[in-house]
C-alpha cells in the first residue's frame, strides 16, 4: 500500500514537471515575427469574471476611455474597485477579453509587447481547460488590462489573433 502511495505522488510530480510553462491545450498559434525591441507593461488586472461576453482586444488613449471600460469591466462587482490614476500623456491601456465562456478552466494573456518598426505589435495567449481537467462549472470572462508608457502615445497598435471592439 505504501508503495502505491509513492509510486502515485512521483506520478503527480512528474506529471506537475511536464506541464510547467505550457498554456494548457490550447495550441500557441504559429510563430510570429517578433523582431523588434520588447516593451515593458504593468498589469493593472487580471480575473475571470469580465462585464464583456464578446471577445474583443482594444487601446485605451484617454481618461474617458479607461473610466467607460472600467466601468464595464467591472459591471458584475460591488463595490466598484477604483481605477488606478494613468496619464494618458505617457502611455496607454491595452485590454484583451476573451469572452464568455461555459465553465472556468480559460484563461487570456497579454503575452508580450514588441515595438517593431512604427507600430506596437501585441500578442495575445489563450488557455482552454482540457478534456479531463477539473474546472469551475460557471460562466466565466476572463481578460487581462495592462498599462505600457510609451513615448508616443499615439503610436498604432497591431494585435495578433484578437478581434477589435464590435463597430471599431
Amino acid at each position: 500500500m505504501k508503495s502505491f502511495f509513492v509510486a502515485a505522488a512521483v506520478l503527480f510530480v512528474a506529471g506537475c514537471v511536464a506541464a510547467d510553462g505550457q498554456t494548457g491545450n490550447a495550441p500557441r498559434g504559429e510563430q510570429h515575427n517578433r523582431s523588434g525591441d520588447a516593451v515593458e507593461f504593468e498589469t493593472l488586472e487580471r480575473g475571470s469574471n469580465a462585464g464583456y461576453d464578446e471577445p474583443w482586444c482594444t487601446v485605451v488613449r484617454s481618461h474617458e476611455e479607461f473610466e467607460a471600460l472600467w466601468d464595464r469591466l467591472h459591471r458584475r462587482r460591488t463595490p466598484k474597485p477604483q481605477p488606478p490614476e494613468l496619464s494618458f500623456e505617457e502611455g496607454v491601456v491595452i485590454g484583451a477579453f476573451m469572452g464568455r465562456r461555459p465553465t472556468g478552466g480559460y484563461a487570456i494573456e497579454v503575452s508580450s509587447i514588441v515595438h517593431s518598426g512604427d507600430e506596437l505589435v501585441v500578442e495575445i495567449t489563450r488557455r482552454e481547460p482540457g478534456p479531463d481537467e477539473i474546472v469551475t462549472q460557471a460562466l466565466t470572462s476572463p481578460y487581462h488590462v495592462v498599462w505600457v508608457e510609451l513615448g508616443d502615445p499615439e503610436v498604432a497598435v497591431r494585435f495578433l489573433d484578437c478581434p477589435k471592439q464590435p463597430g471599431s
